[in-house]
Formats: structure tokens, C-alpha cells, sequence
């Protein structure tokens, strides 16, 4: 899927990676979270190759937001903390971590019993408390795929605004097939360019 290509992805900064679906964009993923092992070529972090670092290293580095959106049946305190008892009282972060996911309108509902897989939410709702999520967790590249997908047109403007916010924090990577969020990018891979091999 992809040949002679070299990506350097800096930190405090917005790398997009754009195509349509079925071009690869969830291989890359694969490869940056070490599901899945290049045949030639290197991947690098911090100056080490991937190959030496263990992977649950690598995916502790790694804040994913996927397409599907999994929730547990628990408050939306447990849902972002993971029932970490060292931050489940930690309230300032939580709703920090709300606010730059668009979801400060939920910090009322903190402790509200969300249902099995949040079916108290509406599907944006639940898409903002999992960014959320990957936020709270402070990961050194936050990877979002297809993150307005379940939003309402107002949600997307702000959950784009606060991604400009949150570039100081964190390495982003945007994987989509929308053309708006080209114009947020530091830097763009669009795979529709790339020879397919």
C-alpha cells in the first residue's frame, strides 16, 4: 500500500492523513500502533525503531479514537478515568479533558449511570466522551479517525476549534475523507496521490 514514501510527524502539530475508504488509511494506523510490522522501511519514535520498543509501550504513547464507539455501562466518570482510582476524583481534569472534547454540556452528568455501551447517549454524545477518554489519558500522539463522523454540525465546528487548542498538547493525527479538515493540517498525506502498489 504504500512505496517510497518518508513522513515526519512533529510534535505539536496537526498531520492529516485523507483518502477515501478502502485506500489504506487503516493500515497506516496499524503500522503507527504496531498492529501490523512493515516489510522494509523504518517507523521512529523519539530516535528508536519501532522494532525495539515493546509494543504496550508504543500504544501507552498512543491516545486512539476509532470509529467504533465503546462505551461501558458505568458513569461517564468511570468511561474517561477507567476506573482508575489514582483520578477518579481528579474532577479539574476530567472536565478539562470535556471541555477541549466539546462535551462540557455532559460535566452535569458526571455521574450519571450511562447505560450498557452509553445507551443513555446520542451517538455524538458518545463519540465526544471517548475523545474525551484519549485526552484525560495525556498521550504523546492522539489519533482520531473520522472524528466529527456521529456529530451534529455545531459539534464538528467546535470539536475543529478546540484540535487547534489541543495541537500545543499533542502530536494529532486526523485520519478522514472530509475535505474540511484538510485546511487544519500542519501536514497532509492525501493517499488519493499515491501510486498504489
Amino acid at each position: 500500500i504504500f512505496s517510497n514514501i518518508s513522513i515526519e510527524i512533529y510534535p505539536k502539530s496537526i498531520f492529516i492523513l485523507y483518502g477515501k475508504s478502502g485506500i489504506g488509511k487503516t493500515t497506516f494506523v496499524k503500522l503507527i500502533m504496531k498492529l501490523l510490522i512493515p516489510h522494509s522501511g523504518k517507523i521512529i519514535l523519539g530516535g528508536l525503531d519501532y522494532k525495539n520498543i515493546e509494543s504496550k509501550i508504543i500504544r501507552k504513547r498512543i491516545g486512539y479514537v476509532s470509529q467504533d464507539l465503546n462505551l461501558f455501562k458505568g458513569t461517564i466518570r468511570e468511561n474517561i478515568t477507567f476506573w482508575d482510582q489514582r483520578f477518579m476524583n481528579d474532577k479539574k481534569k476530567i472536565i478539562e479533558s470535556m471541555k477541549l472534547a466539546s462535551c462540557g454540556d455532559l460535566v452535569d452528568r458526571l455521574d450519571e449511570n450511562i447505560g450498557d455501551q452509553g445507551l443513555k447517549l446520542s451517538g455524538g454524545q458518545k463519540q465526544r466522551i471517548i475523545i474525551a477518554r484519549e485526552i484525560f489519558k495525556n498521550p504523546s500522539i492522539l489519533i482520531l479517525d473520522e472524528p466529527t463522523s456521529a456529530l451534529d454540525p455545531k459539534n464538528q465546528v467546535n470539536i475543529k476549534r478546540n484540535l487547534l487548542k489541543l495541537r500545543s498538547k499533542f502530536r494529532i493525527i486526523i485520519i478522514t475523507h472530509e475535505k474540511s479538515f484538510l485546511k487544519l493540517g500542519d501536514k497532509v498525506l492525501r493517499l488519493d496521490k499515491l501510486k498504489k502498489y
